[in-house]
């Protein structure tokens, strides 16, 4: 998968969520890759700050082919809002 032939799929702040995709992509031979927003450790989710929430603060962003992006979209089951 390049950046030239990718779409995105889904984003998640969940870690649970984002083994579930993993697993249901893999399990139907679904090439993905998932790219990682936070913060950077040793930063503000590692360390707290008053009234934030560490929690949730990694997005995971889940790429796949463009031809398997409906494919993909059913296997995890969301709907294409596009």
């Amino acid at each position: 998968i390049t950046i030239f032939n990718r779409t995105e799929l889904t984003v998640t702040y969940s870690m649970s969520e984002q083994t579930e995709i993993r697993e249901a992509l893999a399990g139907e031979g679904i090439p993905y890759r998932v790219r990682t927003d936070g913060p950077l450790p040793g930063g503000r989710a590692r360390m707290g700050s008053a009234g934030v929430n560490a929690r949730g603060t990694v997005e995971y962003i889940f790429y796949v082919r463009r031809e398997d992006f409906e494919r993909a979209l059913s296997v995890i089951g969301q709907s294409a809002i596009r």
